[in-house]
């Protein structure tokens, strides 16, 4: 079914440059005056040398398809880290902890899940060493060892946790939705 209704946003709650605002509404419209334009041209910069930057999608899936593929196209030996889940159902599908961790020595990652007081959701890091169970992380010069966490799915329906899923709690991030990257 196709939506046949046109919604425009008009309230913007995590920015005030008004300019940049204005900005984004008349390319959002396909009408580029020349402050805009020079705005634009003026924000235009070659990136730094190093890591490439991250691509931001507008859909899990999307991200998904990415990651594989740069993944793939990365020098050496892959490892797959194998969830246990109890009580499978559709919801474990919904979870952002992965069923299967396709992983790399060097591959970009973020963590999805608090891990105690120090590493936080949103985290991003690099793989330095896998081991069979357990991996060490590299959080902007802070070795972590991380192994399997339980995530779980809580039904406020039923008043009780519906699904349970024993993972390392990491995503690839050479690509993350746009979601996830305004935290």
């Amino acid at each position: 079914m196709v939506f046949g209704h046109k919604i425009v946003l008009d309230e913007v709650i995590r920015q005030d440059e008004l300019d940049f605002i204005k900005a984004i509404n008349d390319v959002s419209k396909g009408e580029i005056p020349e402050d805009t334009k020079n705005l634009i041209l003026r924000l235009q910069r070659p990136l730094p040398p190093g890591d490439d930057p991250i691509r931001l999608c507008g859909r899990n899936f999307d991200c998904d398809i990415f990651n594989a593929c740069k993944l793939m196209e990365m020098n050496g030996v892959s490892k797959c880290y194998q969830s246990i889940d109890e009580d499978v159902n559709k919801l474990c599908s919904k979870m952002r902890v992965p069923k299967l961790l396709h992983l790399k020595i060097g591959c970009p990652i973020m963590l999805v899940k608090n891990i105690s007081s120090a590493p936080v959701n949103g985290l991003q890091g690099k793989v330095v060493a896998m081991k069979e169970d357990s991996m060490t992380i590299d959080f902007e010069n802070d070795l972590v060892q991380l192994g399997k966490e339980t995530c779980t799915v809580y039904s406020s329906i039923d008043k009780k946790i519906v699904a349970t899923r024993h993972q390392i709690p990491l995503i690839l991030s050479f690509s993350i939705t746009i979601l996830k990257a305004q935290g």
